[in-house]
């Protein structure tokens, strides 16, 4: 249980990511929800979790210990719930609008439970400015396109990066003109840094890759997403270059064609507060599909076994999991051979449609 000075002064923080950062079309065709699943889905910005209710599924539940995680879960909630889709675009910052604090002042926040009501009242900017655009992650991306991206590319030649088509013509551009000195330089001081990898993780020794390597690893990243990816249609790769997103080529938990089916089954998704490890001793029985997102880059050795433990003995074979690692690691199925299946093949030719420069890569296993 957190202190009082703990919960205030999470609250002065931004949430770690305000949208969802792994791409939906892979976690869902992976995963393939349908109505007989329950589904566990770890939350950051909600938006993946809140997604799986297009596939109308029996139950999601949607979990975190982070008051900040919970606090926009629960928001996001009621938005669905309550908004129309041109209201619910605006609130969230998709449009430009002038009435964000009176949407949640009248609309919302009397759904709201006692502490996200304080949490948001305290975090007004958050409203004001859009919830899409108040996580850590999304303000250094405004920094990113606001400050540094000018200093090493011009308005015409992103214009020309997003324009190009072919991988053939977007390689010879990445390679001749986007991939310069100062482009370089930007990637060896960020990731040379000796903390690097203890930041992202409590087992560092547990990636496959040095402090060294660590520029090299995000820049091949970013030119395989380049190269082989329409950008046209990368929404990502857009927000980051453009600062916002296209009305014609939003994410998916945006996009009017599933608006209307989530808000029809958002009361199946349920919030809980609670460790990953202490749900799964008491509801393992009950999953079909998990979502883990990537917390076991913050976990040790110990953790991660005590998690596969619980998911050998109590869930039902054919039970399946998905994740991402944020830098080259190890899947973990190979320790659990006999109980856990790697999806080799079939994580391998999803990962090659990933739109996302945040991750390295996509594991999916299932319970034999």
């Amino acid at each position: 249980m957190k202190t009082q000075n703990e919960q205030d002064y999470t609250k002065i923080l931004p949430i770690k990511s305000s949208q969802s950062w792994e791409d939906f079309e892979i976690l869902s065709e992976a995963l393939k929800i349908g109505e007989k699943d329950t589904v566990l889905s770890v939350l950051s910005g909600g938006d993946n979790t809140i997604s799986f209710l297009t596939k109308n599924p029996k139950k999601i539940y949607a979990i975190s210990t982070d008051i900040r995680e919970l606090a926009y879960i629960e928001l996001k909630k009621v938005i669905y719930k309550i908004l129309e889709y041109d209201y619910f675009l605006e609130f969230i910052g998709i449009k430009p609008s002038e009435n964000r604090e009176d949407l949640y002042a009248i609309k919302l926040r009397k759904f709201l439970s006692e502490p996200t009501q304080e949490y948001f009242d305290f975090n007004i900017d958050a409203i004001s400015n859009g919830i899409i655009f108040a996580g850590d992650l999304e303000r250094k991306i405004k920094k990113f396109k606001t400050f540094v991206l000018p200093a090493i590319h011009s308005k015409k030649e992103i214009r020309k990066l997003l324009e190009l088509e072919s991988s053939k013509e977007k390689e010879e551009f990445y390679n001749t003109v986007w991939c310069n000195k100062r482009w370089n330089l930007l990637f060896n001081n960020k990731f040379s840094s000796k903390d690097f990898l203890q930041k992202m993780s409590d087992n560092p020794e547990f990636y496959n890759c040095s402090t060294e390597d660590l520029s090299k690893n995000v820049q091949d990243r970013i030119k395989n997403i380049v190269v082989n990816t329409d950008l046209s249609e990368n929404y990502y790769m857009q927000y980051i270059l453009n600062g916002s997103y296209d009305l014609n080529n939003l994410p998916y938990a945006y996009r009017q064609e599933n608006f209307y089916t989530i808000k029809e089954n958002i009361d199946k998704l349920e919030v809980v507060s609670k460790e990953v490890v202490d749900f799964l001793r008491d509801n393992a029985k009950k999953l079909t599909k998990i979502n883990f997102k990537n917390i076991f880059e913050y976990m040790t050795k110990e953790q991660i076994d005590e998690i596969y433990n619980i998911l050998i003995n109590d869930c039902k074979k054919g039970t399946k999991l998905a994740y991402w690692n944020i830098l080259p690691r190890g899947h973990y199925a190979d320790k659990f051979v006999n109980n856990v299946e790697y999806k080799n093949n079939e994580s391998t030719e999803l990962f090659k449609d990933n739109k996302s420069i945040v991750y390295d890569q996509f594991i999916l296993e299932e319970i034999r």
